[in-house]
């Protein structure tokens, strides 16, 4: 967003929003993108796999493969079954393996199941490039958390989400200076462009959503540290640790009429296990249940709801709803949506905007 005197205006602010943008626009753009086409995952996947989206997504599909998943993995840390979207159908095991280029840190592993046998119909490491229309969303959420990097894109995408904040603050700095320059002066002295307003307009008018999906994206970087449930810890009892079936169970066993969304073993050594329901019946129909359970004895250890979260458990439930958008419903997610473009029309449109004065300023017309 140039101003128009050359003379005038905070020259330090238009150069770092102008390096910034040049340095990390292809970061933005591919960010961007990828969160538009997350939001419509879900339905374009159905799209793309009729076959599967007409399963009726068996229960004991999960179990199955939960079993299996133990049988090849026993007593893996962090492993699990877990079925996703809006009708749950989307059934997906995952297991971590270490990462070859962070000591310490894990790559995922992620196998797409059919929703009503369990047959595993893909195996690939996340963010591998896919081979086949049921890998697509996969990749393309890869590609958004870490670029398909593994732990060295999470990090990178963190200090890229920093600068690119740092960039919208630029901006709107730069705007700022450009009407102090301009106050005063007459309209038929003032010359723009129509991409330089048409810049100007989508930074001040995205500006807000664009910093707050940021923001909660570089949080949802750190959702093991900040999520509270990630520390607890089961009693060392010297035992055998429950199998994922008989932690299922346990967690049954409060909760008999519920449709199961996730089963997943301890994150870390002596962890918990956590067990999703959704009630079918009772008070609590319809609204997820997180169980964490103890990893021997199945003694349930903590329930948590949208109901039951305060202070910084509230903070970090709203971490995706506000990311992807669900937290305002369909308006919400076709404002995510939307705002995933700007970066690309953005960067366009700043491009022609430069061009325009630095070839001498043709095309420039008075306002």
């Amino acid at each position: 967003m140039p101003a128009v005197s050359r003379g005038r205006g905070p020259v330090l602010g238009r150069a770092w929003h102008r390096a910034l943008a040049w340095t990390l626009g292809f970061v933005f753009i591919l960010q961007g993108l990828s969160g538009s086409l997350l939001v419509v995952a879900p339905t374009l996947d159905e799209w793309l796999n009729p076959a599967i989206a007409a399963a009726a997504g068996s229960e004991e599909a999960l179990l199955r493969a939960a079993d299996r998943l133990e049988r090849e993995r026993p007593d893996g840390i962090g492993m699990g079954v877990q079925r996703e979207g809006g009708d749950g159908k989307l059934l997906i095991a995952f297991w971590p393996t270490p990462d070859p280029h962070v000591p310490g840190e894990r790559l995922y592993w992620l196998a797409r199941l059919h929703p009503d046998s369990g047959e595993s119909l893909v195996e690939r490491p996340y963010g591998a490039w896919p081979q086949g229309r049921l890998e697509l969303f996969a990749f393309v959420h890869a590609i958004h958390t870490n670029l398909t990097l593994g732990a060295i894109g999470k990090f990178f995408q963190i200090g890229a989400a920093v600068l690119l904040l740092l960039l919208l603050w630029s901006g709107v700095r730069t705007w700022l200076a450009r009407r102090r320059a301009l106050r005063g002066k007459p309209a038929d002295r003032i010359r723009d462009t129509r991409s330089g307003r048409l810049h100007r307009g989508l930074g001040l008018g995205a500006a807000a959503i664009l910093a707050l999906l940021l923001a909660s994206g570089i949080a949802l970087q750190f959702e093991t540290v900040l999520d509270r449930s990630f520390a607890l810890r089961s009693e060392d009892a010297g035992e055998r640790r429950l199998s994922l079936r008989q932690a299922w169970q346990a967690a049954k066993a409060h909760y008999p009429d519920s449709r199961t969304r996730l089963v997943m073993a301890p994150f870390v050594p002596g962890g918990a296990f956590r067990v999703d329901l959704i009630p079918t019946t009772g008070p609590r129909a319809g609204e997820t249940q997180e169980l964490f359970l103890d990893a021997r004895s199945g003694q349930l250890l903590a329930v948590r709801n949208d109901g039951s979260r305060r202070g910084a458990d509230g903070l970090v439930a709203l971490l995706e709803p506000i990311h992807g958008g669900s937290l305002l419903g369909a308006v919400g997610e076709l404002l995510a949506f939307l705002a995933g473009l700007v970066p690309a029309a953005m960067l366009l449109s700043g491009y022609l905007n430069r061009r325009a004065w630095g070839a001498g300023a043709p095309g420039l017309r008075r306002r």
